[in-house]
């Protein structure tokens, strides 16, 4: 793990120095050494390059510890809205605002607050797939719901197309389809990606 330097005082001598770090000398005498890949350091010796060692945000950590704390207070406070729409669903202002659409988007949120919790655990294979299938299609719908939402009221403040009569796809069978689209093909573009 060492590269031969000629010594500056004595032009016949040599004196060997260490690589320097993600750098290898597999031979005696070398008066170079080699660089690692980008996934890979040096050994201890700097005689041959191995992986690193895999690294993820711990729930101890410092920002493990906020990620924790803010998908919480994230989860609690959607989850307490969720209620206050269920106490107060018959009152004027909770039904103007789409009561199943809304929820949806409180419980997609909710759930992505929790994958990000599912995120700081030790990975695993499993944990992959449940971080994808927790984090995208939640996502997805959360998005699709709220592209519905604003189609919905566009429609709505449009006079152009209620004064003409005609038939709107702002009423919820519509507009759950139109979510149910938007996130499925959002989807299976995330999948072919994988």
């Amino acid at each position: 793990g060492t590269k031969r330097i000629r010594d500056v005082s004595l032009q016949c001598c040599w004196h060997c120095e260490q690589c320097p770090t993600n750098e290898i000398s597999t031979h005696l005498n070398n008066d170079t050494c080699q660089s690692c890949p980008q996934d890979q350091t040096n050994n201890e010796d700097h005689s041959q390059c191995v992986d690193k060692p895999a690294t993820y945000i711990k729930l101890v950590d410092g920002f493990g510890i906020v990620i924790l704390v803010e998908a919480t207070l994230g989860f609690a406070t959607m989850l307490l809205t969720l209620v206050a729409f269920a106490i107060h669903r018959e009152k004027p202002f909770i039904k103007a605002c789409d009561t199943r659409l809304s929820a949806t988007i409180l419980l997609a949120g909710m759930v992505a607050f929790l994958s990000a919790i599912l995120a700081l655990l030790e990975p695993s294979q499993q944990q992959c797939w449940l971080i994808l299938l927790f984090t995208t299609p939640w996502t997805l719908i959360c998005s699709a719901t709220v592209l519905v939402k604003t189609n919905r009221l566009y429609c709505i403040f449009n006079m152009k197309s209620l004064s003409r009569g005609k038939t709107s796809l702002t009423s919820l069978p519509y507009q759950m389809v139109a979510v149910l689209i938007l996130a499925s093909v959002g989807e299976a573009i995330a999948v072919a990606a994988v």
